[in-house]
């Protein structure tokens, strides 16, 4: 077939070249189209000109990722940085951050030994390409959110708050968009104001997202996740209240500290491993 230019034809064919995973002729196709895109009749529509982006950008994506965790633990990292309920060890980084107040990223634990240097240029593809999406199209979620995740893990907090205040101008009351201004609010420093976002975001949840961020069990010993499993609701709320409570490191202040930490360490977990970035072929559609 003759392309006679059309970028169309390159975004189809890189397409093709996706979805078959022969990657690296999908990014050499995909980077034709976009030098041609001028040259399309009738004009390319955002869309498919965000899509050219962001096919290139999942597959620098996935290259990254094989990468972006090639690391190791020293057999007592979890030890240094974490102490876990009674019966439960923490040997994955999704449960360490989220159940370790030392820290929010797997790059800041003691112990850790990255080695993801080795594929860095991966990374920064990947950011052109999302970054080049997001400038065409700020309500583009799968985008946004690769960004998102990639620079909370790098623990990059300056690229992270432009990211999210950028974002939060096209779509002011996304829940997923409010919880990541509190983690950036809170990992500045202001937790009085990441409170605030937090329950604006709560607010907003659906009620499964909301339980997530309000579940309790993974601070818990297995026999008292058990028994609060088990009470019901009242007795449940005043349990989950005096857990909290407990908890509090400043009581003269107008929020609980370590109930925010653990709302920023729910979405880092979220972004970071959870799996709710749209596919190429939901981008399509």
């Amino acid at each position: 077939m003759k392309s006679d230019g059309d970028p169309r034809v390159f975004l189809a064919f890189g397409m093709l070249n996706y979805y078959r995973q022969s990657l690296t002729d999908a990014l050499r196709v995909l980077a034709r189209g976009i030098d041609r895109r001028m040259r399309a009749i009738p004009p390319l529509t955002s869309k498919e000109l965000a899509l050219l982006h962001y096919i290139r950008g999942l597959i620098n994506q996935d290259w990254w990722r094989d990468y972006r965790s090639y690391g190791r633990f020293s057999p007592a990292a979890a030890t240094v940085s974490c102490s876990p309920p009674e019966g439960e060890i923490h040997d994955s980084p999704a449960s360490i951050f989220l159940n370790c107040p030392a820290a929010l990223d797997a790059s800041r634990l003691d112990g850790w030994i990255d080695y993801s240097g080795l594929r860095r240029y991966a990374f920064d593809a990947m950011v052109d390409e999302y970054e080049a999406v997001v400038r065409i199209d700020p309500t583009h979620a799968g985008a946004a959110r690769g960004l998102l995740e990639e620079y909370l893990y790098a623990g990059d907090v300056e690229r992270t708050r432009d990211l999210v205040r950028r974002l939060l101008r096209e779509n002011p009351a996304a829940p997923w968009l409010l919880a990541a201004q509190g983690t950036v609010l809170y990992l500045t420093g202001h937790d009085s104001l990441a409170a605030d976002l937090f329950d604006r975001a709560l607010v907003a949840m659906a009620p499964e997202e909301r339980r997530t961020y309000e579940d309790t069990s993974p601070l818990l010993t297995p026999g008292d996740s058990a028994r609060l499993e088990a009470a019901d609701s009242a007795l449940h709320q005043r349990a989950v209240t005096a857990f909290w409570n407990s908890l509090d490191p400043l009581y003269l202040t107008d929020v609980n500290e370590r109930q925010v930490e653990h709302f920023a360490r729910v979405t880092t977990v979220d972004v970071l491993f959870g799996d709710r970035i749209p596919s190429a072929s939901r981008a399509i559609g």
